[in-house]
Protein backbone atom coordinates (compact mmCIF):
# COMPACT_ATOMS: atom_id res chain seq x y z
CA UNK A 1 0.00 0.00 0.00
CA UNK A 2 1.58 3.04 -0.88
CA UNK A 3 1.46 6.00 2.12
CA UNK A 4 2.75 9.35 2.18
CA UNK A 5 5.87 10.08 0.03
CA UNK A 6 7.60 6.12 1.36
CA UNK A 7 7.45 4.99 -2.53
CA UNK A 8 7.64 8.62 -4.55
CA UNK A 9 11.01 7.78 -5.78
CA UNK A 10 9.75 3.85 -7.22
CA UNK A 11 6.72 6.12 -8.94
CA UNK A 12 8.75 8.22 -10.17
CA UNK A 13 11.23 5.47 -11.78
CA UNK A 14 7.92 3.78 -13.36
CA UNK A 15 6.55 7.28 -14.82
CA UNK A 16 9.77 8.06 -16.50
CA UNK A 17 10.10 4.45 -17.62
CA UNK A 18 6.59 4.86 -18.82
CA UNK A 19 7.55 7.80 -20.66
CA UNK A 20 10.22 6.06 -22.68
CA UNK A 21 8.54 2.75 -23.20
CA UNK A 22 4.75 3.33 -23.36
CA UNK A 23 4.19 1.14 -21.00
CA UNK A 24 4.55 0.53 -16.91
CA UNK A 25 4.86 -2.78 -15.33
CA UNK A 26 4.86 -4.21 -11.82
CA UNK A 27 6.38 -7.38 -11.25
CA UNK A 28 5.99 -7.65 -7.10
CA UNK A 29 7.46 -4.40 -6.68
CA UNK A 30 4.16 -3.10 -5.66
CA UNK A 31 2.54 -5.86 -3.79
CA UNK A 32 4.48 -9.40 -3.43
CA UNK A 33 3.32 -12.33 -5.74
CA UNK A 34 1.32 -9.70 -8.10
CA UNK A 35 2.65 -9.04 -11.55
CA UNK A 36 0.75 -6.40 -13.84
CA UNK A 37 1.17 -4.19 -16.82
CA UNK A 38 -0.60 -1.23 -18.42
CA UNK A 39 -0.69 1.68 -20.90
CA UNK A 40 -1.92 4.78 -20.51
CA UNK A 41 -4.96 6.52 -22.34
CA UNK A 42 -5.78 10.39 -22.53
CA UNK A 43 -9.39 12.06 -23.64
CA UNK A 44 -8.70 14.65 -25.78
CA UNK A 45 -12.04 16.73 -25.27
CA UNK A 46 -11.52 16.18 -21.16
CA UNK A 47 -7.75 15.62 -20.38
CA UNK A 48 -9.04 12.83 -17.81
CA UNK A 49 -6.36 10.19 -17.76
CA UNK A 50 -7.26 6.78 -18.32
CA UNK A 51 -5.72 3.57 -17.88
CA UNK A 52 -5.15 -0.32 -19.73
CA UNK A 53 -3.89 -3.00 -17.51
CA UNK A 54 -3.54 -6.58 -16.71
CA UNK A 55 -2.56 -7.40 -13.15
CA UNK A 56 -2.92 -11.05 -11.23
CA UNK A 57 -1.42 -13.92 -9.53
CA UNK A 58 2.41 -14.15 -10.64
CA UNK A 59 1.74 -17.57 -10.81
CA UNK A 60 -0.91 -16.95 -13.69
CA UNK A 61 0.81 -14.14 -15.01
CA UNK A 62 4.60 -14.31 -15.31
CA UNK A 63 6.27 -11.03 -16.69
CA UNK A 64 6.91 -13.08 -20.03
CA UNK A 65 3.53 -13.89 -20.62
CA UNK A 66 2.48 -10.35 -19.97
CA UNK A 67 5.36 -8.73 -21.73
CA UNK A 68 5.16 -11.35 -25.06
CA UNK A 69 0.70 -11.80 -24.69
CA UNK A 70 -0.80 -9.21 -23.08
CA UNK A 71 1.25 -5.87 -23.37
CA UNK A 72 0.97 -6.03 -27.67
CA UNK A 73 -2.80 -6.36 -26.97
CA UNK A 74 -3.16 -3.88 -24.31
CA UNK A 75 -1.16 -1.33 -26.78
CA UNK A 76 -3.14 -2.43 -29.74
CA UNK A 77 -6.46 -1.90 -28.09
CA UNK A 78 -5.20 1.73 -26.57
CA UNK A 79 -4.29 3.01 -30.22
CA UNK A 80 -7.54 1.66 -31.37
CA UNK A 81 -9.18 3.55 -28.57
CA UNK A 82 -7.40 6.50 -29.44
CA UNK A 83 -7.92 6.55 -32.90
CA UNK A 84 -11.80 6.47 -32.34
CA UNK A 85 -10.99 9.68 -30.20
CA UNK A 86 -8.65 11.05 -32.08
CA UNK A 87 -6.09 11.42 -29.82
CA UNK A 88 -2.58 9.65 -28.85
CA UNK A 89 -2.08 7.68 -26.42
Amino acid sequence: MLHGNAKKPALDAALERMAQTGYSESFGAWAEGHNAIGVVLHAPMTGDIYTLSVGGNARNLPEEKLKATHLPMLMRAAQEISALSGSNF
